[in-house]
């Protein structure tokens, strides 16, 4: 169900600093339930003050759908700075052929 028409955090006036207690019980009566998939494209700044910053609303997003759901952020740029970097060129074949693959195991995560 797209929740873009509802703001999680229309209390935003309403406290001076958002716990994650706060965004997860309010993710929660929008409907976000344990095992959901949750897409986010979200603003820091539109959620206002957070009590611990980026790493408290992911934390909520995670508590929101449990340790069944899954949490998606959207990312997006309109150039590629490392692309920028390259001038062009492309790795070589052996190193295409040899680069590991995704890890979860090893993967930076939250």
């Amino acid at each position: 169900m797209p929740l873009d028409r509802y703001s999680v955090l229309q209390f935003r006036g309403d406290i001076a600093m958002h716990t994650r207690k706060a965004i997860t019980e309010a993710l929660q009566k929008l409907g976000v339930q344990t095992g959901d998939l949750l897409m986010v494209h979200a603003s820091l700044k539109a959620i206002g003050p957070v009590e611990g910053g980026a790493e408290t609303v992911v934390a909520a997003l995670r508590s929101a759908v449990g340790p069944t759901g899954t949490v998606m952020g959207y990312a997006s740029w309109d150039r590629s700075p490392y692309e920028e970097t390259l001038n062009g060129a492309r790795l070589d074949d052996k190193a295409r052929r040899t680069w590991p693959p995704f890890d979860p195991a090893t993967a930076g995560t939250y």
